[in-house]
């Protein structure tokens, strides 16, 4: 099966690498496979004997016969107003055709995509083979970084985990608000038809009334409206519609909601006293808890509404729900107190197609009115710690999960066990943490258990048994600053440090400036950021040239954090990037840089760039005043940049490092406030 519809899959797609050419994006080629792909499923059905066959709502002037048989521009226009037409139809062909338009303009192309359709037998392949295929077109959407669908593809290995120990039943009504391309309510379907055997009745309820999903985006829903009747499920029946689910209440509630709303999306809509207003547009929203335009937090607050009373939730939630402030803790604070909050998954990073995605699945209980809080334990598995994914060569699966599913107990939640992941937290513990913040984390980052072990094996050397002659005949820039570290000052290691090294830092210095090719350049000052920022006592270098999902990070060092020091505000890590640019750097690389900072949960950067960075604080459209936009908003983080005036004056001595380190993060600050 696996093979049969990966093959499929491949002669599909190498397709589409042809249609490249001619400017078809990924997502277009996706949907306009979707809408001739169903045109020839229809054909095929109603080519059926009975009681197999079932007559086709599809006008004859618009079926799939009407079409293969065209060629040419003929073909073009016959495809252009079938798509047009269908769109206004109702159902299942509404959904799937709305606002549809033809995006390969090329007949021959058109027609080539057409016979390639029509020389599979579709309706003959197992439901399964059907699925995969269309699965595999979608995933392979979403790993087109540039214009796929990554955003509403949630990595299925974590689909499945999340529905195999909410188990859902058979007769249960499910919703996903933000469907995407519809995972949630696949692998539900999946695991109903395996787990149980159905009669008739409940086949027919699990195919037609089981499932209900809502996406803002007409193309996706499209995409999940395929999905769906590809797996066997829906029929003509409208499970999934276009629209903002948060703006209006289906009506229907639910014993399970499961889905993954979108991230950083802030939208015009307000809710204040139960109403909401989006351009013009207005709907009742009963019971939101607070106002607040934090499209995550009014997805978590709509999903409680959604739930029928011990109802049961699975929110995929980025890492700021967890903690904002204001909105953020009421409704923590709500949650708690109304609902079963029992488990929190943190989610390690580089396993979403979307980049910098830091995310957790929030698992709750929705309980009826009572004056005591609901939530008794919330138990937190931390699968970030110490974990690294990417989509290149470590692949986030199924068995990553594994322990975390023996750990939930789904059956008995009274007998779960603690380990080194897995900890709970009493409501009482919940309630006095800082505006109820559920980011909690207790596991040591491997790289700082590293960098105090060096730190300790270093103070315990005797300065008499090391030499000072012995590092500088060894050429050991590295230990020349350890042992500097040992016998001064911050301000003195860094001058006596610089010292020693300043005919290395100079050399390196001439290279930025005169090396005839970029790419020297580049590593010169990368050898100069490691040197001169390693002559900080509270600085150790740790890394160059990491990749992950963003992108290289050049240099990274392990932070200190000594209370009473500029490095006590600091994170465990601190992030260099190097630009030996000929231009100031713009608002577009400072956003890459951002989004690197998040992914090591660095609340302090810092950017060397030869021509500075661009623009003024009061324009969020340039460089600085995008620096000043990140510090004011949550998470804070602080984001320093160093030009080559800077490196220079450190180099000739005429300024300190450290002395300038702490007055460019207090003009960050105070930039910022005023």
């Amino acid at each position: 099966m696996a093979n049969e519809s990966s093959s499929i899959v491949q002669k599909l797609w190498n397709y589409c690498n042809v249609l490249r050419d001619d400017g078809v994006s990924y997502s277009d080629y996706v949907e306009q496979l979707t809408y001739l792909l169903f045109l020839k499923m229809v054909e095929e059905q109603n080519q059926l004997p009975p009681p197999l066959g079932k007559r086709s709502t599809i006008p004859p002037e618009y079926s799939w016969e009407a079409l293969r048989s065209q060629d040419g521009d003929a073909l073009e226009t016959q495809y252009r107003h079938t798509l047009e037409n269908l769109g206004k139809e109702k159902g299942l062909l509404g959904v799937i055709f709305r606002k549809s338009q033809n995006k390969i303009q090329d007949p021959a192309k058109l027609k080539r995509l057409v016979e390639l359709i029509n020389s599979e037998t579709w309706i003959g392949l197992d439901i399964d083979v059907k699925g995969e295929i269309y699965e595999g077109l979608l995933q392979k959407n979403a790993e087109d970084v540039k214009g796929g669908a990554g955003q509403y593809f949630t990595p299925r290995a974590l689909i499945k985990a999340i529905v195999e120990v909410m188990q859902p039943q058979p007769g249960q009504l499910i919703c996903d608000p933000a469907c995407g391309t519809g995972g949630f309510l696949l692998v539900a379907y999946d695991f109903i038809t395996k787990h149980y055997k159905l009669d008739k009745d409940q086949r027919h309820f699990l195919k037609h009334d089981t499932f209900k999903g809502f996406d803002v985006a007409d193309g996706v829903v499209r995409l999940c409206a395929m999905n769906l009747c590809l797996h066997g499920i829906a029929g003509d029946n409208n499970l999934v519609e276009a629209k903002d689910s948060l703006m209006a209440d289906p009506g229907d509630h639910f014993e399970f909601v499961l889905t993954n709303p979108p991230f950083g999306i802030k939208r015009s809509i307000t809710v204040l006293n139960n109403e909401a207003k989006a351009d013009k547009a207005k709907a009742q929203e009963d019971n939101f808890w607070v106002t607040t335009s934090n499209i995550q937090l009014n997805f978590l607050q709509h999903v409680k509404n959604l739930l029928k009373i011990n109802g049961k939730a699975a929110v995929v939630v980025a890492d700021n729900v967890l903690f904002e402030g204001g909105a953020g803790e009421t409704i923590r604070k709500k949650l708690l107190d109304e609902c079963n909050v029992h488990t929190l998954l943190r989610l390690p990073t580089g396993i979403f197609y979307a980049q910098g995605v830091k995310a957790n699945v929030l698992f709750f209980d929705r309980k009826p009115a009572s004056t005591k809080p609901w939530t008794k334990k919330l138990w937190v598995y931390d699968l970030r710690t110490n974990q690294d994914f990417n989509l290149k060569n470590n692949l986030f699966g199924s068995d990553n999960l594994q322990e975390f599913m023996e750990c939930f107990n789904t059956e008995n939640f009274q007998e779960r066990q603690e380990t080194q992941r897995f900890r709970s937290f009493t409501y009482e513990e919940l309630i006095k943490r800082d505006k109820v913040n559920l980011d909690i984390i207790w596991l040591k980052n491997d790289v700082l258990k590293d960098f105090n072990n060096s730190i300790t094996k270093a103070n315990s050397l005797e300065i008499k048994e090391v030499g000072l002659a012995n590092f500088i005949n060894n050429d050991s820039i590295n230990q020349v600053i350890e042992l500097f570290h040992l016998l001064s000052k911050p301000e003195l290691v860094v001058d006596n440090c610089i010292n020693q090294i300043r005919g290395e830092l100079k050399k390196s210095l001439k290279n930025i400036i005169d090396a005839a090719d970029a790419k020297t350049k580049g590593n010169s000052l990368e050898d100069f950021t490691q040197m001169l920022f390693g002559c900080l006592e509270y600085l150790k270098f740790y890394k160059r040239n990491l990749e992950n999902v963003t992108g290289e990070i050049d240099v990274i060092f392990a932070v200190k954090k000594i209370p009473g020091t500029l490095f006590a505000e600091f994170s465990d890590l601190l992030i260099v990037e190097c630009k030996n640019w000929n231009k100031p750097v713009g608002v577009k690389e400072i956003r890459i840089f951002s989004t690197k900072m998040d992914e090591l949960d660095s609340k302090v950067g810092i950017i060397i760039s030869k021509n500075g960075i661009s623009g003024d604080k009061d324009n969020t459209k340039d460089a600085l005043g995008f620096i000043r936009n990140i510090w004011l908003q949550s998470p804070r983080k602080i984001i320093l940049v160093f030009n080559l005036e800077d490196l220079q004056s450190i180099v000739n001595g005429t300024c300190n490092l450290y002395e300038l380190l702490q007055e460019k993060y207090f003009s960050v600050k105070t930039m910022s406030n005023s």
